[in-house]
């Protein structure tokens, strides 16, 4: 019966994403539970077999796929069926299956594709994301049939896959399939060849061959592999953050991503020290606790430094605008006491609203922010900005408000309404100063 702000989560950094996120194990409740049923703090220990026989799974799949190819080995043609293991329940629904499919094509081109997907309610564990989410499958699907080929028709395994490989004259490269959020596959930049030639230069592929020959006189057996990879990141539909410069003048920036070992707050702290002219260490970033920033998803699918890192930027923008500006007003500088902060809430839509009609993207981001930099019978403000995926300014405008109390919501109704992922174009945000 508590309400969210009667509840405070702390993810501390771990040092790494060791196995299954982004679903609730049974414990994750019990043991809260019994500590205030019983007044006392309570420890979760569990062993490693425990763990194996009771979290989420992710990697059992069965494929049967065949493909079609010319007398080159380029590839013409794919289909079969994937039979995904489910476990007991869907605990997040279909995404494993879908990321697996949907990365399969990889960074090559393949001309028709059809994919049956079976889900298969079984026994065991249910099926959750565990550190890919279901893309190793699919990428290591397409990269034995590559292999395949190449054998097939006697020609390299690099040379196959660059035959097959999307060339950088064609970016940006659309493939008509839908990901998980609702987007077509675009491939908006990059030269594959020249990465895999990288690859194969740095790892000795040339000379290998005369390599392993030495080690198996020797008695030793190794091997190489090749496989190429991308991956869709910068997954919304938002991420929220925010900077604020206290009286003492100590910078603090926010965030609702966590940090899993990936320098989630070296990079939030240097993009806001890049915008405010200071050093890194001079901000102190909090991430992964709720009481500093209440909305936020957290570390997947490789999206923070989009989502994060451009709401901690924009924040930090605004953030260094009004600073400046109320060193250049008297009236403003005199309010020496008054806190400077700004909230943003970063979000990738599915389809542009209205005003972003004009926009060369059809998937815009969203941000809103509120600021105040003088007591609260100064003028309060609000604005709204549009960018493209690639950040850049699509459209932006003001709305003013003859003091804060005019403010119709708080700013948790703000980010609420970033929340709705825009769904009207006219959607109105303010905030209450904090």
């Amino acid at each position: 019966g508590l309400s969210e702000h009667q509840v405070r989560v702390v993810a501390p950094d771990v040092g790494g994403g060791f196995g299954p996120k982004a679903v609730i194990h049974p414990e994750e409740v019990t043991v809260p539970a019994a500590a205030m049923l019983l007044g006392r703090p309570i420890k979760w220990i569990e062993d490693r077999f425990e763990s194996f026989t009771a979290t989420v799974l992710e990697r059992l799949q069965y494929w049967d796929v065949e493909v079609a190819f010319s007398a080159e080995g380029r590839l013409l043609a794919l289909r079969g069926h994937l039979y995904h293991d489910h476990g007991a329940c869907t605990p997040y629904g279909v995404a494993l299956p879908y990321n697996a499919v949907t990365n399969l094509i990889g960074p090559y081109v393949l001309p028709a594709f059809e994919m049956e997907i079976s889900l298969c309610l079984t026994n065991i564990v249910p099926a959750s994301p565990t550190r890919g989410a279901g893309r190793p499958q699919g990428t290591f699907i397409m990269e034995r049939l590559l292999d395949r080929i190449a054998e097939h028709i006697g020609i390299g395994r690099d040379e196959v896959r660059r035959r097959n490989l999307i060339a950088p004259e064609r970016m940006p490269y659309t493939v008509p399939i839908v990901q998980r959020d609702g987007a077509v596959m675009r491939y908006d930049s990059g030269d594959y060849p020249e990465c895999q030639r990288r690859a194969l230069a740095a790892s000795g592929w040339a000379d290998f061959p005369a390599r392993q020959a030495e080690a198996r006189r020797r008695g030793r057996w190794i091997g190489i592999g090749l496989a190429n990879y991308v991956e869709a990141t910068g997954r919304g539909p938002f991420e929220s953050g925010s900077v604020r410069i206290g009286p003492s003048g100590t910078i603090v920036a926010t965030t609702g991503a966590t940090a899993q070992g990936q320098g989630t707050k070296s990079m939030i702290a240097q993009l806001v020290a890049a915008q405010l002219g200071v050093r890194p260490e001079q901000i102190q970033v909090m991430d992964g606790d709720t009481d500093a920033s209440p909305l936020g998803l957290g570390s997947f699918a490789s999206r923070q430094a989009v989502t994060a890192g451009n709401a901690a930027h924009l924040a930090a923008l605004a953030v260094a605008d009004n600073a400046t500006r109320a060193a250049a007003t008297p009236a403003l500088a005199a309010a020496r006491s008054a806190a400077l902060g700004l909230s943003f809430s970063f979000s990738r839509l599915d389809s542009a609203p209205a005003s972003c009609a004009s926009a060369p993207a059809t998937a815009c981001s969203s941000a809103a922010s509120s600021a105040t930099v003088a007591p609260s019978s100064m003028s309060f403000w609000s604005f709204l900005a549009f960018t493209t995926p690639d950040c850049a300014p699509a459209t932006a405008w003001s709305m003013a408000a003859s003091s804060a109390s005019d403010a119709p919501s708080s700013r948790s109704s703000s980010l609420s309404c970033a929340r709705r992922r825009f769904a009207r174009a006219d959607c109105r945000l303010f905030a209450r100063s904090s």
